[in-house]
């Protein structure tokens, strides 16, 4: 059963006695820079369907360790697979995961305290971190990228997750209150083809366009003073594209004498953020890694 396709996912959640009248599936990855679960063993927690399985600090009890989680919200609560990665990344991707079906676990709505979903950072809204916290203390620090390429159904599913939760609790009705049957998919496949053929452009080679948001950045310095003039001048970019539906995304440094100001483009303006380059690298590296055809 292949979990990347909505229908594989939907058998393998069927296997697990985990299909509802609602069902709304998604993706997420180990938040590296949190502990993926903290306090407390969720295999304590009621609700539990299936196999029997402890959390503790990111870990699994019996194995090496979780990279991710496939997961079910449904309208009686959260089913979760957890993924691990087939080999080393260092920048996790789904292609590389697979399901851990021994060590499903189900936690039902009352055990759940809140679910606080925020983006990862300024420049990157495109990946978002959700914080799981049940009311036994324990909390799941985890991450979800809005689209996964190899993911049909993320994007619809996970907007619908986070529209569900933007109060912080899980309203009731997943698809706008509308209640799925089994056999009912979230997202239609004429969704899923329109989701994957949002057009993207590279501009990192444009240098019209390079050339118009470092002039923005070169007079917003000057205008606020933070520079006198426009000599010695020089400017790097980190990426800069063009996406259908959306507007530009871009990262870009400008640099005079020993002085470096950050700035990031989002639709059609610009503001400048506080880096450093190892931010910028790690920024940089996230989208272009997020956007590799």
């Amino acid at each position: 059963m292949n979990f990347k396709t909505l229908e594989g996912a939907m058998e393998i959640f069927k296997s697990l006695d985990c299909i509802g009248n609602e069902n709304c599936i998604f993706v997420t990855f180990k938040n590296t820079n949190r502990e993926g679960f903290k306090y407390g063993a969720l295999g304590a927690v009621g609700g539990v369907v299936g196999a029997a399985a402890s959390f503790s600090n990111g870990m699994l009890e019996g194995i090496q360790g979780f990279d991710g989680m496939l997961i079910n919200l449904t309208e009686t609560g959260l089913g979760i697979i957890p993924l691990k990665s087939k080999k080393i990344q260092l920048t996790l991707k789904i292609d590389n995961m697979e399901p851990l079906l021994d060590r499903f676990v189900f936690v039902a709505n009352e055990n759940i305290d809140s679910i606080i979903i925020k983006n990862f950072s300024f420049l990157n809204k495109k990946t978002k971190k959700v914080k799981i916290k049940l009311k036994d203390g324990m909390v799941l620090h985890q991450l979800a990228r809005v689209v996964e390429k190899s993911i049909p159904y993320q994007e619809g599913n996970f907007s619908r997750f986070m529209d569900k939760c933007k109060n912080g609790k899980i309203e009731q009705g997943v698809n706008n209150g509308q209640a799925l049957n089994n056999n009912q998919q979230v997202v239609t496949n004429s969704e899923q083809v329109n989701n994957n053929i949002r057009q993207e452009q590279n501009l990192i080679n444009n240098n019209q366009e390079k050339e118009k948001f470092a002039n923005m950045a070169i007079n917003l310095l000057v205008s606020n003073n933070i520079i006198s003039d426009y000599n010695g001048i020089g400017c790097e970019y980190g990426y800069l594209y063009l996406i259908e539906g959306h507007g530009y995304e871009g990262l870009f440094k400008i640099k005079k004498m020993d002085k470096i100001y950050y700035f990031a483009i989002q639709g059609t303006s610009i503001e400048m953020v506080n880096l450093d380059e190892n931010l910028f690298e790690l920024h940089k590296q996230s989208f272009l890694d997020m956007h590799k055809s």
